[in-house]
């Protein structure tokens, strides 16, 4: 499977389980599991050093239950220390936050497909 027929699977959803079994094969095969693995991780920690220098992340509503909650503020919810921010600010944690945590996911599936599939390979040999 070339690189273009990923991405247009991909794209249009139709990626079976056999096509990312064989995806997986061959990262492992040509050593660039390692590459996206450290790919897939750079949003993950972006969003950490992010959210410690912003002040907070921006996951869900709870600041409408601040006490000091002004209508068309934004604001970072760290543990309950709330921080205003500008909107291109709120909007940046969303994004990062979405992105990163989808890549940890794919990353964390990516390494049981690996485990498993090196496991399967070992007992052939």
């Amino acid at each position: 499977m070339n690189v273009g027929a990923i991405i247009t699977a991909a794209v249009i959803g139709a990626l079976t389980v056999a096509d990312i079994v064989s995806i997986v094969k061959c990262l492992i095969e040509k050593k660039y599991l390692a590459a996206l693995h450290g790919a897939l991780m750079i949003p993950f920690m972006l969003f950490f050093v992010s959210s410690v220098i912003l002040g907070g992340s921006a996951f869900n509503d709870a600041a409408k239950d601040y006490e000091s909650y002004r209508e068309g503020a934004y604001y970072l919810v760290n543990h309950g220390d709330y921080t205003e921010v500008t909107r291109v600010q709120h909007q940046y944690m969303k994004c990062i936050q979405i992105i990163g945590f989808a890549g940890f996911a794919l990353d964390i599936i990516l390494i049981i497909l690996t485990f498993f599939y090196e496991k399967k390979t070992s007992k052939t040999k």
